[in-house]
């Protein structure tokens, strides 16, 4: 189920809303595409309000608008002053970074 157990409903409907999936709010899992799956797993993540969020590739098979969605509520969420650490190849991404390593 695309709610969130222990977020709240305005919270977690907020985060979805942010990804253009607040449509989906309530609908199974299993019945959504890949990347609303990937969208829905950024949107958990923020929603629990965590001091670290670790994303691994959140914007990789992604379309363009929705990649740039994904950006813009993890740059929200630094400015927030949750500490996002992302695994990427995204160029946009990484130039977005406050410091990127490369390994």
């Amino acid at each position: 189920n695309v709610c969130l157990a222990d977020a709240s409903r305005d919270e977690a409907r907020r985060y979805l809303d942010d990804l253009g999936l607040g449509d989906l709010a309530g609908t199974r899992a299993r019945t959504l595409s890949g990347g609303e799956r990937q969208r829905v797993a950024v949107a958990r993540t923020l929603a629990k309000q965590p001091v670290v969020a670790l994303l691994d590739e959140p914007t990789a098979s992604l379309d363009a608008e929705a990649a740039e969605r994904v950006r813009d509520l993890l740059r929200a969420s630094a400015e927030q002053g949750v500490a996002v650490v992302v695994a990427s190849h995204d160029e946009v991404i990484l130039k977005a970074a406050d410091k990127v390593l490369q390994l």
